[in-house]
């Protein structure tokens, strides 16, 4: 898992025109089954909404159908929550 999220972290914060974006917070996003590749919203009061606030590149792997988190990349570093 650890090879795919990083693969999809480097996809998730390029330019790249197929990367997904949620309508209401627009958010990028790409899902691969069963998980879902999320940045971190910066918008939120969390500790790692602020590290995206100031520039930090932040990647949550969520499986969709349980909707757990499972791990984090944060600036290409991966680590299972």
């Amino acid at each position: 898992m650890e090879t795919q999220a990083l693969e999809i972290f480097t996809k998730l914060f390029s330019n790249d025109e197929s990367v997904k974006r949620f309508k209401k917070s627009n958010l990028r996003f790409i899902e691969q089954e069963p998980h879902r590749f999320v940045e971190q919203n910066p918008d939120k009061p969390s500790s790692y909404a602020k590290l995206a606030r100031t520039g930090h590149k932040i990647m949550w792997v969520i499986n969709y159908k349980t909707n757990k988190y499972i791990a984090k990349v944060v600036d290409g570093v991966f680590s299972l929550v």
